[in-house]
């Protein structure tokens, strides 16, 4: 067992590095490695990141299937306060059963 924070953080992309060994693809590493850094960015701000996901691929949809021309209403930093509010997490997680 092992209480580092750090490697516990790594843990999740590293078995997935383990796992994707034998997809020979490229672009889904790519994808996986945008995720990873999306969602631990998401997290680091506390936002709940279903509801930010599911908002920014709405709005992809609403444009075309193209990326929003405003990205600054999906980037924590150049959010407003009332956007931030809006999309953190509220809720307390669910209790766990052991």
């Amino acid at each position: 067992m092992d209480n580092n924070i750090a490697e516990q953080t790594l843990r999740g992309p590293v078995v997935g590095r383990k796992n994707y060994y034998g997809s020979r693809s490229e672009w889904s590493a790519e994808l996986a490695a945008w995720l990873f850094t999306a969602l631990m960015t998401l997290n680091l701000w506390k936002i709940n990141q279903q509801r930010w996901l599911t908002g920014y691929l709405e709005a992809c949809i609403a444009n075309d299937r193209k990326p929003p021309e405003d990205l600054s209403q999906w980037i924590p930093w150049q959010m407003s306060e009332s956007r931030l509010n809006e999309l953190r997490i509220h809720d307390p997680p669910p209790a766990r059963s052991v």
